[in-house]
C-alpha cells in the first residue's frame, strides 16, 4: 500500500510538459541567492584566468595540432646549411679517462672530409682539424661539458677552408647521388711531411682501451617553437677502442619538412614551410684490421632514405572558446552539486517567509511568538533548535501548498490572460457576429463587439463612449 501511495505522490514529477512559473515580479524563473552570486563570480574569475592561459598557450603553440607522417626520400632531396653553424667535435681519452697529451698531434690526428658520391665517381675534400677552444665554449655551457674539453677536442678548421662555407647533406634511394660528412682518427705516422711522432710503443699504449668521444650538431622538431620549429641540438657520444679493431660509426639523419599554419580566426590562413635535419639513429660496427693499419675510427654523417612531413595547425580562438565552454560546463556541474543543498535550504526559507507574510497580512490573529521577533534565516535555523523545528513544520505545509501560493502570487495576470483568450476566440465566431436583443418597447440590433469584450476592452470602451446597455428581461413563468 505504501508503494502505491509513494508512486501517486511522485507521479507528477514525471511530467515533461510542465509550465515555468515566475515567482518574482521581475519575471525571474529561478530563486537567486547571495551564495549563488558569490559562486558565479568565482566561476567567472576562474574562466577569465583560464582564458588568459589558453591565449598564452595558443600564442606559444603548445596546443597545436600535429599531423606527422613518414615518406621515402626523393631523388636529389637534401638540406644545405652554413658550416659555421655546424659543430663536429672529436677527441680521445686514455683508459683512465684522462686526456691524452697530444702535442703537435704526436699520438693521433683528426681529419674531416666531405664527399660527393655516385656510382661512377667519388669526390672527397679533406680538411685539417684544430683545437676547438672558443668554438665550443657556448656548447660546453649548454651541455654541461667541462671547459677543459675545449682544449683537448678537435674541430673543423674553417680558416684553412674558407671556400667551404656550406654543407649539403643529400640522400638517394638508389645510392647513385648522395653526400656525406665525416672524420678520421689516425695514429701518428712519421713521413716526409711529419717526423715528430711519438714512439710506436707509446702510441699503442695510449690508444689501447682508450675512449673516443664525438659530438655533432642535429636538429630536433618542436611544434611549440614560435619562429622556427626546429631546435638546434648537440649529440655527445662515446665508444671504447680496442686493439686490432677499427670502429666504423654511421650517423643517420632524416630529412624533415614542416608546414606551419597560422589561422587565429578560421579565415585568412597563413602557411609557412621549413626544412631541416633530424637525428635518426647511430650504427657502430667494429672492423678487424691488421697491425699495420693506422686508422682507429671512421665516423660518417649520412642522410637516410626516409623523411618526415609535418603539418602543424595552431589552435584558433574558436578552439579556445570551445575549451572554455567545456571547462565551464564541468565547473558549473561540480559547483552546482556542492551548492545544491544550501541553495535548496535557502529557497525553502524564502517560500516559508513569503507564506508567513501572506498569512500574517490576511489574519487578524497574531502568529506565534517565534515569528514575531524576526523572519527565519539560515543561521537561526542552523543554530536554534526551536526555529529548526518550526522550519520543518512550515516546510511540510509549503510542500503541499506550493502550487496554491504560486497562483496567489499572480491572480490578476492569470485572469486577464484567460479573458483575452476568450475574446480572441469570439472574434472568429461568424455565426454570432450579429445578434438581436429584445427590449420592452423596441427591437435593437447591436454588434457583438459591444457585449463580448474582456475587462481590459470594456474599460477602454466605456472611457471612449459612455453607453449603458439596456436590461434584458426574461420571463421565468411556467408554461
Amino acid at each position: 500500500m505504501y508503494i502505491f501511495e509513494f508512486a501517486a505522490q511522485n507521479l507528477r514529477t514525471l511530467d515533461i510538459f510542465g509550465m515555468d512559473v515566475h515567482l518574482l515580479s521581475q519575471g525571474s524563473k529561478t530563486h537567486k541567492t547571495y551564495t549563488g552570486g558569490t559562486a558565479s563570480i568565482l566561476i567567472l574569475s576562474v574562466l577569465i584566468y583560464s582564458f588568459y592561459l589558453f591565449i598564452l598557450q595558443m600564442n606559444e603553440g603548445k596546443n597545436a595540432i600535429l599531423n606527422r607522417q613518414e615518406a621515402l626520400l626523393q631523388n636529389n632531396e637534401g638540406y644545405t646549411f652554413d658550416s659555421k653553424d655546424f659543430i663536429f667535435v672529436a677527441g680521445l681519452l686514455d683508459g683512465g679517462g684522462q686526456p691524452i697529451i697530444n702535442k703537435n698531434n704526436s699520438i693521433y690526428s683528426v681529419t674531416f672530409y666531405f664527399c660527393n658520391k655516385s656510382i661512377s665517381d667519388t669526390q672527397c675534400t679533406y680538411f685539417p682539424s684544430t683545437i676547438c677552444g672558443d668554438i665550443i665554449s657556448e656548447l660546453s655551457k649548454n651541455m654541461g661539458i667541462p671547459e677543459d674539453y675545449q682544449y683537448i677536442s678537435y674541430c673543423f678548421d674553417h680558416q684553412k677552408a674558407e671556400d667551404f662555407k656550406t654543407i649539403r647533406l643529400q640522400g638517394s634511394l638508389r645510392m647513385d647521388n648522395f653526400t656525406l660528412f665525416g672524420a678520421l682518427l689516425n695514429k701518428c705516422v712519421n713521413s716526409t711531411e711529419k717526423n715528430d711522432c711519438a714512439s710506436q710503443e707509446l702510441i699503442d699504449q695510449q690508444v689501447t682501451n682508450s675512449v673516443f668521444y664525438y659530438s655533432y650538431t642535429h636538429y630536433q622538431f618542436r611544434k611549440d617553437l614560435n619562429n622556427q620549429p626546429y631546435q638546434t641540438m648537440q649529440n655527445f657520444d662515446v665508444t671504447t677502442l680496442y686493439p686490432k679493431l677499427k670502429k666504423y660509426i654511421k650517423v643517420l639523419y632524416s630529412y624533415s619538412v614542416s608546414y606551419l599554419e597560422y589561422n587565429p580566426f578560421y579565415f585568412f590562413p597563413q602557411t609557412t614551410g621549413y626544412q631541416s635535419l633530424e637525428y635518426d639513429q647511430s650504427i657502430i660496427d667494429p672492423i678487424i684490421s691488421s697491425d699495420k693499419d693506422t686508422q682507429l675510427v671512421q665516423i660518417e654523417l649520412h642522410l637516410g632514405v626516409k623523411k618526415y612531413i609535418s603539418q602543424v595547425t595552431y589552435q584558433t580562438l574558436m578552439d579556445v572558446a570551445a575549451k572554455i565552454g567545456g571547462f565551464f560546463t564541468i565547473l558549473k556541474i561540480c559547483v552546482s552539486i556542492i551548492l545544491y543543498p544550501l541553495q535548496l535550504w535557502q529557497y525553502k526559507l524564502y517560500l516559508i517567509n513569503c507564506y508567513l507574510n501572506i498569512k500574517k497580512g490576511g489574519s487578524t490573529q497574531s502568529l506565534t511568538n517565534l515569528m514575531e521577533d524576526d523572519k527565519l534565516n539560515l543561521l537561526s535555523v542552523f543554530f536554534i533548535k526551536k526555529k529548526r523545528d518550526f522550519y520543518y513544520e512550515q516546510n511540510r505545509i509549503i510542500d503541499k501548498l506550493l502550487d496554491v501560493v504560486e497562483i496567489a502570487f499572480n491572480p490578476l495576470r492569470l485572469t486577464r490572460q484567460v479573458e483575452d483568450l476568450q475574446y480572441f476566440v469570439k472574434q472568429f465566431d461568424v455565426s454570432k457576429t450579429k445578434r438581436y436583443r429584445l427590449d420592452e418597447n423596441d427591437h435593437e440590433q447591436i454588434d457583438i463587439k459591444s457585449i463580448s469584450r474582456s475587462i481590459n476592452q470594456e474599460f477602454e470602451y466605456q472611457s471612449g463612449q459612455q453607453k449603458i446597455l439596456p436590461r434584458i428581461r426574461v420571463n421565468m413563468g411556467s408554461h
